[in-house]
Order: C-alpha cells, then structure tokens, then sequence
C-alpha cells in the first residue's frame, strides 16, 4: 500500500490508539472514531483493515508491527508493549535522505518561513551526526531524546488554514474543559497559533464578538459556513501575542516587570531570553536582575515557578505581593 500524508496520519493515530494505557485493547470501531475526527472525514472499516494489515506486514511503510488481536477483550494491542512505529530502525539510505533535506532547509534558515524552525533543523543534523557515529545498538544505548506526546487536532490543520486563507466563516464544536458538552462557536478565523506542541484557532467569536483562542485538540468537529459574511477587524497577528507568553494576550499596554535570577540561571536567560522584550538592567556577583515589557500571564508565572528558589520578582508591588500569596497557598497545600 503506497504510503501518503492521510495513510500516514492514520498510523499515527492507530499507533498512538493501541499504546494508550488508560483505554487499553481498542476494538476496530473506536480506531475508526478516532481516525475520522483526526482526518475530519468518515474513514470505512475497509481502509482501518487495510491499514493494520500493513502496519503489520507490508514492506510499505515498513513497520512490521507486532499488532495481535485479544478475542476475549474483543481488541487491538502491542505483542511487545514498548513498540511504537516512532521508534523503527532508521536505515543508512534513509539517514542520507534525512541529512540531505535539512541541509537544503539549512540553506534557507534566513527566510522568514524557515526561521521559525532553524534550531529543529539543527537538532535533526546533530543527530544524524551522532547516528553516523554509533551503530543503531550503540544509538539506543548511548543516546536518548524527547519523544513528543501524541496529541488530537492536527487533523485540523488544513481546513483551518484553507478557511483563514480563503476567508470563510467556520463554524466549530468545542469542548471547553468547564463544560462537559461541546458548544456550537460561529468563528472567523485570523491566525493558527502553536505553542508547547499544541496548535490554536485565533478568530473572531461571532456570539461573544471578541477574539477568542481555540485548542484544535478541543475542537470535535469543524465547518464551513457560507451564509455568514466575513468579518474582517483590526486583529493584527504581528502585534497581537508581543505582550505575552503562551495563548492568553491581553491587548493593554503591558507592564514593565524587574525580575531578579541568581548569576548562575542568569546565565541561561543571556543564552536564550524568554521573551523578546527581556533587557538586562543590572548585574552583581550574585545576581543579575532582568527587566520584561510583558504581561504576567499564566503562562508566564507558571515558567517563573519553573525557576524556583533561583528567581525573585521586584517589581511591580501587585506582582510581587501575588507571587507571595500564590507560594503561600502552594505551602498550605502540603501543610
């Protein structure tokens, strides 16, 4: 079976389906549920079928999966419980083409389309390096990276773009973590947002008329509407999350912030600011104190949280007096 974006789609779903402990044996129906939402079409029986088969045997993709069937729990699962087609042997014809696509991207990492993901290119040349070091035994002793957590949504992609490119109104089932059923949301979409491996829907919510983000992991099922004009407003992608880390963007002028790190994880902040606004305003042996033209989002307590002992907020006085109560309240918790 010749091997393309959708067949590929759905082996990452099927793969990811059959690893998930919490629903462990998933039945041929459920793989079809989730493989029509992640693809935002309906897939038949026939295609899932076919689809195992050639996890399991064909030379084409080559997984060779050692997928069984459970006839008592009526479901699919691994032979071996700690395969994933992510982790397949990677051949040396395959590492040649791999190096020899990021090396041209390499050559175009100053366009603005390539920029955004020059360190990717450069993480996947230093392991094609180490990969011509070691053999593929040695590889897996000796080195060990993230395995990026599947998550729902990215079936989503194109019909998002498609919608903000062409201008059409959509119209989508979102389930909000407060509720326990999806709502209706009528969405002129602006902008498609990643952050944290997760993809977001930036638009014009028609009933509440303000922009809204939405978590395409969220969104269950999504469609054009072409009785509903367009709305065009004043929403600027350029300008629109300068303020802010993460998702949330408060579009008011943002506060200026003085943060203080220790001189050691200072030293990371200089290597790798945390937000493009971050100035350096003074500097002891001990300590190096940072200033952030930023709004104090979640987002952004939760990353200075990550710092623990080794960061202090100055200033502003409001910040600061939260910060104290929030770790108070995080003591209680353990009290």
């Amino acid at each position: 079976m010749p091997i393309n974006k959708h067949s590929f789609a759905r082996y990452q779903v099927i793969d990811a389906c059959i690893r998930n402990r919490q629903r462990s044996y998933p039945d041929i129906g459920y793989l079809i549920e989730r493989c029509s939402q992640r693809l935002d079409q309906q897939i038949s029986r026939s295609t899932i079928e076919k689809d195992l088969k050639a996890m399991k045997d064909e030379p084409e993709p080559g997984y060779y999966a050692p997928i069984r069937y459970d006839r008592q729990k009526c479901g699919y699962y691994y032979e071996d419980p700690e395969y994933s087609i992510s982790n397949i042997q990677v051949e040396e014809e395959d590492i040649d083409a791999i190096e020899f696509a990021a090396r041209i991207l390499r050559q175009y990492r100053g366009f603005h389309m390539v920029k955004r993901y020059a360190e990717a290119i450069d993480r996947i040349l230093d392991l094609v390096d180490v990969r011509r070091i070691l053999s593929s035994e040695e590889f897996e002793e000796y080195v060990q990276f993230d395995t990026p957590v599947y998550m729902d949504g990215s079936g989503f992609l194109e019909p998002v773009i498609m919608a903000i490119k062409d201008k059409h109104v959509l119209s989508i089932s979102h389930q909000s973590f407060s509720k326990t059923e999806p709502v209706i949301r009528v969405v002129h979409p602006y902008l498609l947002k990643e952050y944290q491996n997760r993809w977001y829907l930036v638009g014009l919510d028609e009933h509440e008329n303000e922009i809204r983000t939405f978590g395409l992991d969220r969104i269950k099922k999504l469609e054009e509407i072409s009785n509903i004009e367009y709305r065009i407003s004043n929403f600027d992608p350029t300008t629109y999350f300068k303020h802010t880390i993460g998702i949330i963007a408060p579009q008011s002028k943002p506060p200026l912030l003085k943060i203080e790190f220790t001189k050691q994880q200072a030293q990371y902040l200089l290597t790798q600011p945390i937000h493009p606004s971050q100035k350096m305003l003074k500097e002891t042996k001990d300590m190096v104190v940072f200033t952030f033209a930023v709004h104090p989002t979640y987002d952004f307590i939760s990353l200075l949280l990550g710092y623990r002992d080794k960061v202090k907020v100055l200033s502003p006085l409001w910040l600061r007096k939260g910060m104290k109560e929030l770790l108070e309240q995080m003591i209680n918790k353990y009290q």
